[in-house]
């Protein structure tokens, strides 16, 4: 359960990540701005690029205020950083002299002669993180609001996953772009990001999958299998584009390096995608079964007799809430049928006298304590046994016959007569 205690560590974790995300931000534009130190710490800095950094600084402000609830100022950021991504990547594909990161360094007093650009799969990632963001300024996030974030969450975080495979694994021509990829700080970064929007957005997440129906469930697990195909698709696509420039510059055979990436990189990618978008799936159908199981385990309790048993999902407003509260009506009813018992029980066990009650096969089922002070008997010695254990022995033998007959139909008499 999602307590004031939760929420309020959530909050702090937002808070903490964004600010490790401000310092690193901050530090990169420092760096950049001292851009004559070439000391290795220096240097790894300036791996992530300008416009890259003030990505993530924006990205920080949005969080920050998100934890404080200021939703004005955290779609200004988001919006700002959506701009940002958008203009890089008219940069990347129309419009090459917009040179958008050397224009954000205009404060920088030593630009080196090529800066380091921002990469495609970064944009295209600030891209998606800024979506999410906006999504969740929202008051009051709707459920579909929150499906969508999800789907920005799982794009990103799948981006940074397979970035810093890239940088593991070596020089994957398809996940550059004209010879710039994702560095690992920016990957590493976006993944603390995803993280933290996640533990953010959890009560919202789970209240929006609740209001799902099953075929919704069902929608949205295609869907992220949908996206797996996509993603790998789009990467599986990009390599073959590759290759096929690789061809068209050299008449000899591929060299066997590039053959090697070319096959760790769909391996990688496949491996990635499908098991990201089986976790997804999994997560998604196990939800609807971890609902059935309760209403499940709701009924063996009822069943049980079990007393205060609380029945899940009551304000659930699809399939799973109308099963729910048939269930509650059902509880009630039987619950109040097992009262009446109860005070039938109460009834016969008070009365003066002795009372003893029989199934159709001459089963003693309930004997009273007067009953058991007539026949000097023992509750637990008379009931399981056959009645005939009280009758005596000249009539014992034909008294199976006179019980068929009262049971076939039943009179209102003594024992064995008929009108």
């Amino acid at each position: 359960m999602y307590t004031k205690a939760s929420a309020l560590t959530a909050v702090f974790a937002v808070r903490i990540i964004a600010t490790i995300l401000l310092i690193l931000a901050i530090t990169v534009v420092l760096a950049w701005h001292d851009a004559q130190r070439t000391t290795p710490a220096f240097m790894s800095l300036r791996a992530m690029a300008y416009s890259t950094a003030l990505g993530f600084l924006l990205v920080a402000v949005a969080m920050l205020a998100m934890s404080w609830r200021l939703l004005a100022i955290m779609r200004v950021a988001a919006v700002t950083l959506f701009f940002l991504a958008a203009l890089t990547l008219a940069d990347i594909f129309w419009f090459p002299d917009l040179a958008i990161n050397r224009q954000l360094m205009w404060l920088v007093s030593d630009i080196p002669p090529t800066p380091v650009p921002m990469a495609l799969t970064t944009a295209i990632s600030f891209t998606f993180t800024a979506g999410a963001l906006l999504l969740l300024s929202e008051s009051a996030p709707r459920a579909i609001a929150m499906i969508v974030a999800l789907f920005f969450h799982v794009v990103v975080i799948a981006i940074a996953i397979i970035a810093l495979s890239v940088h593991l694994i070596g020089q994957l021509p398809a996940f550059e772009w004209l010879g710039v990829k994702m560095a690992i700080p920016t990957a590493l970064a976006f993944i603390l990001v995803t993280i933290a929007l996640l533990i953010y957005g959890y009560p919202s997440l789970m209240a929006a999958f609740k209001q799902l129906s099953f075929f919704g469930h069902i929608v949205v697990a295609f869907g992220f299998m949908a996206l797996v195909f996509i993603g790998t698709g789009s990467v599986v696509l990009a390599q073959v584009d590759n290759l096929a420039a690789v061809l068209n510059q050299s008449d000899s055979s591929l060299h066997p390096g590039t053959q090697a990436d070319a096959k760790r990189l769909i391996v990688v990618s496949l491996a990635g995608f499908l098991s990201l978008g089986l976790l997804v799936a999994y997560l998604i159908t196990h939800r609807l079964s971890n609902q059935l199981q309760q209403l499940r385990q709701a009924m063996l309790d009822i069943a049980h007799k079990r007393e205060g048993v609380k029945i899940p999902f009551l304000n659930n407003m699809q399939e799973v809430g109308d099963m729910a509260r048939a269930l509650a009506v059902f509880a009630a009813n039987i619950q109040a049928t097992w009262r009446m018992e109860e005070r039938m029980r109460q009834i016969i066990e008070a009365a003066p006298n002795g009372i003893v009650m029989v199934n159709e096969a001459g089963v003693m089922e309930i004997v009273n304590r007067q009953a058991e002070h007539i026949f000097g008997y023992d509750r637990a010695e008379l009931l399981g046994q056959p009645v005939e254990k009280l009758i005596p022995a000249p009539s014992v033998n034909h008294h199976p016959q006179h019980r068929a007959d009262f049971f076939f139909p039943p009179c209102a008499a003594r024992h064995g007569c008929r009108s």
